[in-house]
Order: C-alpha cells, then structure tokens, then sequence
C-alpha cells in the first residue's frame, strides 16, 4: 500500500499527502480537465488553501455561480476566483473583493491573476482585541467592504493568531455582509484560533435568527464551510 501512495504521489507531484489528499488531487486534476472556464495552475499546501479546499471551492463557483465575492488573503485560490470572474459565466456577477496585506506579494501574484473584473484592497496589518482576546487583523477592514453584499466569502487571512481567536475581520461585518443565499469557507480549521472563529461565526448567525449549515472538511489542512441552508449542499461535495 505504501509502495503505491508514494507511486499515485510521484505521478501527481504531490509526495508526502495521505491518501485522501491525494484522493482530493485527482478530483481537481479532473475539474480542471473538464472546465470551460478554469484550467489549473494552481499549487495547494504550504501556507496556500489545499487540494479539498480548492476542489469544493470550484464547485461551489461553478455550480452555485455567485455573484458577489469577498477574498480574505490574496493566494492560489485567487487564480480561481478571477478566472470564474473573468469566465462570465455569471453575467450578474460584478463585485470580487480581495484584501491583502502584502504589497510585495500582491505584485507577484498579478503575474498570475488576472484582476480586471476584481478589486484588490491592500491594508496594512493591526494588532485588534475582540473578547479580551489580541490577534492580528486588517486596519479598516469593515470600512472597506462591509457595505457590500456577499454570496460567497473565503478566509485565508491574514496569519493566524496565538490568541484565543484567529482571522477575526469577518466578525466585525457579519451578518450585515451576507446575502440571502451564502457560502463562507475558512481555512486552516485544525488550528484554535481558527475554529474558535467559525464557532463565534455561528453564534452571531443564531443570534441574529439566521438559518445555517456547518461541515468542516478534512485533509492536509481542514477548512469549515459555514453556509445558508439554501446552499446546504457544500456541506457534502466530498
């Protein structure tokens, strides 16, 4: 058995991921071969969303088709939101928010986005208490993109905190970010500060009377989907 992961591996270019990883590899490998719209060159893992992360994310962009998109981290999974963008294949779809913190990282990555149809907000890094809690958060984040609407929200940033929560941007602007019908998919989950924020996430949709699912999905690196019950089935793309 060992002999054959690591062969699957070799094959993929992925050496050293459990084999439901590697599982996740081939189902990307598939979407992209099959896509009218995006055609890969994505590299998961490391710091970057993995290979579950981007195939749910794929499916949700395709099948749900949203229309407006908040991007929390400029990353690999940005290849895929501004080639959804640029696909047209939502023709309503005219709001895709990307905030970062890196200016040097953000001229890398233009070499490989394409952000014509997208926003790219740099804002510089803070130290914020939410709870008695202090971790690392974005200056004017809710001023910059709490006005809109969002279907679909992904939280890759910024880095993750010691504190109690993680990645606590997204509190300040929901529920009032959220369309109707949403998806929010945050990553790096296995980690405290990360899950403590989905379950504060929860605690304000329940408290604002707001109907939803919740699934957190497994693999190299876990990520939570937290969604409207209209979009309950990205609780079950695995």
């Amino acid at each position: 058995m060992k002999k054959i992961r690591k062969l699957i591996s070799l094959i993929l270019g992925i050496d050293g991921l459990k084999v439901g990883d590697i599982q996740w590899g081939q189902r990307l490998q598939l979407l992209c071969m099959g896509s009218n719209w995006f055609k890969g060159g994505v590299f998961p893992g490391g710091w970057a969303v993995g290979f579950a992360f981007l195939c749910v994310l794929y499916r949700v962009l395709d099948e749900f088709r949203p229309a407006s998109i908040l991007e929390v981290g400029l990353g690999q999974s940005t290849k895929m939101t501004t080639a959804y963008m640029k696909s047209g294949l939502n023709a309503n779809a005219t709001i895709h928010n990307i905030v970062e913190h890196d200016e040097e990282w953000a001229d890398f990555m233009k070499n490989s986005v394409d952000l014509k149809k997208s926003k790219l907000i740099i804002l510089p890094l803070i130290q914020k208490e939410y709870k008695g809690s202090s971790g690392i958060a974005y200056e004017g984040f809710s001023d910059k993109v709490g006005t809109d609407k969002y279907e679909l929200i992904l939280i890759d940033g910024p880095f993750g905190s010691g504190g109690k929560f993680s990645r606590i941007d997204i509190l300040s602007i929901v529920p009032e970010c959220l369309a109707d019908d949403f998806v929010i998919m945050v990553d790096d989950t296995e980690r405290k500060g990360e899950k403590n924020t989905c379950e504060e996430l929860c605690r304000i949709l329940k408290q604002n009377n707001i109907d939803y699912v919740f699934s957190e999905y497994v693999g190299e690196k876990n990520f939570t989907v937290i969604a409207s019950k209209s979009r309950k089935f990205v609780c079950s793309m695995n």
